[in-house]
C-alpha cells in the first residue's frame, strides 16, 4: 500500500503480509456436460470442475451466481445483483455475457422503473430498421430493411399494430389517441402510458439500425425526461430521450459499450421528425432532416453471449434465493429478496418455449414477503415457501412466512398459509415420495406436506441432534439422486431421509462446515466450503 502526502509531497509504501482462502463459493450444481459448475463472490468468478479428468477451469462471471440448476443440456444461474437469469450452453464456446437482453421495447418511456422517463406529448409513425438510413431515405420512410413500423392509424382500441410484417405488435397503456402528424397519434400523460412490445428475433439487431418517429413535446416529462424508445435491440435502458428543454440524448450499448450521444434540440409544442443512426462506425441523431454531432462507436448492438442474458427483476428481486427448473424443461422460475431498501420479493418465471418473460411481485402473490424456496408439485403446479427477509436496508414488515401453492398457468397463488406459527424463513423444498414435499423451515425444523390435502404430516427439530441445515444465499439443503433417495446437508454432514418412516439418519460428519449444496454426480454427492469443493462418495 502506498500513501500520498500532499503536503509534503513524499510518498511511504507499506508492505502487507497477509494470506487468503480466497473466493467463497455461492452455489454448485452438475451441468450437462458431466462438470460440477457454479460461482464465487469477491471476485466474482466461475468454477467448472471435471471429476472424470481432475480438470478445472476458472473464468470471470457475469455478477455473483447465487443460484445454479440445470435443465436438459442447459445450465441455467440466477445472479445478484438485480435478481438476472442466464442460460450456458456448455456444448458450445463460452463468449462473455453482455447483460441487460430480452426486455420488451417500450414506446413514450424511457427507464424499466415505472415512476421514471414517462414521455408528455404526442408520438406518431415510429419506425425501427435494421441498417443504417441516409439522410434522404429518412424523410422518405422507405420499407426496406423495416423491422417494425407502427403508424398508429387504428384510432380506437388497445393495440398498435406492426406493419412491417413482423408481427411486433404493441400492447397501448394508458396512452389515448388523437390528432397525430398525418392521421391519428398517441398521446402520453408524462405518468404511466406507454405502448410495450414483446421482444422478438427481428427486433434483434447487431450491425446497424435506424430509429425514426414523429415527437410533439409537451413538457414536463416525468423527472425531466421523456422516453421516446426504451429497451432498444431488447436490451435494458438502450433508450432515445428528450428532455424538458427539447435537447435529445441516445444511451445505445455498442460493442459493450455506452455514451451519450446528443442531437439537435427539438421544438416544443410542436412536431418534429427524430432518428438516431447507428452504422458501424458512427452514431448521431437527425432533427428535421439535419444531421447532428457524429460520435465513433464500434461493435455490435447484440452479441451472442454464452451464458446468455435472459432477463432481470430489478428491483423485485436483488439476492436470488432459489432457482428451480420446471421437470418438463418448458419453464424456469428465479425467486429472492427485493433490491436495497424494498419490503418484499417477487418471482421471474423464464418460458423457454416462446423466450419470453413475466415478473409477478409481492403484491401479487404475498405482500411484503419474499420467495426463499420452491419446488415442483406431481400437478405440474409449484410449492413455495417464503421468507419474511426484507432487502438489505429494507424494513420487517411480516411476522411469519408461509407456505404457498401456485397455480404455474395464471402465475397466481391458490393456496397460502402460516404453516407453522412464528418460522421466519422456508430454507428449502424439495419433491419426495407419494407426491409428498419435503421442507426445512428456519434451518432447523424438517418437515413433509402433502400437497393434495394441503397437511403437515410429519415434522421434527433436527437441531439438538443434527444441528443447522448448511446455509448460503441458494443453500441447496436436499440432493436427490436419479434412483430417488434424498439426502439433507447439514452443517456438521450429509444425512438420509428414510422414506417410510421419515426419520434422519446422519451417514458422515464433514471435516469442515458444510456450507453450499449442493447436488449428486456419479455416485458422489458435491457441497462447498469457502473457496473450495468438497465431495463424499455414497456407500
Amino acid at each position: 500500500m502506498t500513501v500520498f502526502d500532499p503536503k509534503s509531497g513524499k510518498t511511504k509504501t507499506f508492505k502487507l503480509d497477509y494470506t487468503s482462502d480466497g473466493a467463497y463459493i455461492m452455489g454448485i450444481a452438475a451441468a450437462p456436460d458431466g462438470t460440477l459448475c457454479g460461482g464465487t463472490a469477491f471476485p466474482m468468478r466461475f468454477f467448472s470442475y471435471n471429476p472424470a479428468t481432475d480438470h478445472w477451469i476458472n473464468r470471470a462471471a457475469y455478477g455473483q451466481w447465487n443460484t445454479v440448476a440445470r435443465q436438459g443440456d442447459r445450465f441455467f444461474v440466477g445472479g445478484y445483483t438485480h435478481g438476472f437469469m442466464l442460460e450456458w450452453d456448455p456444448a458450445k464456446p463460452w463468449v462473455p455475457t453482455v447483460g441487460g437482453g430480452h426486455h420488451p421495447e417500450t414506446i413514450g418511456w424511457g427507464y424499466t422503473d415505472a415512476n421514471y422517463y414517462h414521455f408528455k406529448g404526442k408520438i406518431d409513425e415510429v419506425r425501427i430498421y435494421s441498417r443504417a438510413l441516409s439522410v434522404e431515405e429518412i424523410a422518405a420512410s422507405p420499407e426496406k430493411g423495416l423491422a417494425a413500423c407502427w403508424h398508429f392509424s387504428e384510432g380506437k382500441g388497445a393495440m398498435a399494430r406492426d406493419s412491417s410484417g413482423n408481427d411486433n405488435h404493441g400492447k397501448i397503456q394508458a396512452a389515448t389517441w388523437g390528432e397525430g402528424k398525418s392521421g391519428t397519434g398517441l398521446e402520453f400523460d408524462g405518468k404511466t402510458a406507454c405502448v410495450t412490445i414483446p421482444d422478438a428475433d427481428s427486433l434483434q439487431i447487431e450491425k446497424a439500425i435506424t430509429v425514426s418517429a414523429w415527437i410533439y413535446p409537451t413538457p414536463p416529462h416525468q423527472h425531466g425526461y421523456g422516453g421516446i424508445l426504451n429497451n432498444i435491440a431488447g436490451r435494458s435502458n438502450n433508450r432515445l430521450l428528450v428532455m424538458d428543454d427539447g435537447a435529445l440524448l441516445a444511451q445505445i450499448v455498442i460493442g459493450g459499450k455506452k455514451q451519450d450521444v446528443h442531437g439537435p434540440e427539438v421544438k416544443n409544442h410542436a412536431w418534429n421528425h427524430v432518428a438516431y443512426v447507428y452504422d458501424g462506425s458512427h452514431e448521431y441523431w437527425v432533427v428535421n432532416g439535419v444531421v447532428g454531432k457524429k460520435y465513433a462507436a464500434k461493435g455490435d448492438l447484440t452479441v451472442h453471449s454464452n451464458p446468455k442474458y435472459l432477463a432481470d427483476a430489478h428491483p423485485h428481486i436483488n439476492r436470488p434465493h432459489d432457482l428451480l427448473a420446471m421437470p418438463d424443461g418448458k419453464m424456469v422460475i428465479l425467486a429472492g429478496t427485493p433490491g436495497y431498501g424494498y419490503t418484499g420479493g417477487g418471482l421471474l418465471f423464464w418460458d423457454r418455449t416462446n423466450e419470453t418473460f413475466l415478473i409477478r411481485t409481492h403484491r401479487e402473490l404475498l405482500p411484503e414477503q419474499a420467495t426463499q424456496s420452491l419446488a415442483p408439485l406431481p400437478d405440474g403446479n409449484v410449492m413455495g415457501g417464503s421468507t419474511t427477509r426484507p432487502g438489505t436496508g429494507g424494513e420487517l414488515k411480516a411476522k411469519e412466512a408461509e407456505l404457498y401453492i401456485l397455480d404455474l398457468t395464471t402465475k397466481k397463488i391458490v393456496w397460502h398459509a402460516p404453516v407453522f406459527p412464528g418460522v421466519q424463513g422456508y430454507t428449502d423444498l424439495c419433491p419426495g415420495p407419494r407426491g409428498l414435499i419435503y421442507g426445512v423451515a428456519d434451518q432447523k425444523r424438517f418437515f413433509v406436506f402433502d400437497p393434495r390435502t394441503r397437511r403437515v404430516i410429519y415434522e421434527r427439530n433436527t437441531k439438538k441432534s443434527l444441528g443447522l441445515t448448511n446455509s448460503q444465499q441458494g443453500p441447496r439443503v436436499f440432493v436427490a439422486t436419479p434412483d430417488g433417495d434424498i439426502y439433507m446437508l447439514f452443517q456438521k454432514g450429509i444425512a438420509q431421509v428414510d422414506p417410510e418412516s421419515f426419520a434422519i439418519r446422519l451417514l458422515a460428519a464433514s471435516p469442515v462446515t458444510i456450507g453450499p449444496g449442493g447436488d449428486y454426480y456419479d455416485g458422489c454427492i458435491y457441497f462447498g466450503h469457502g473457496s473450495h469443493l468438497y465431495s463424499w462418495r455414497i456407500p
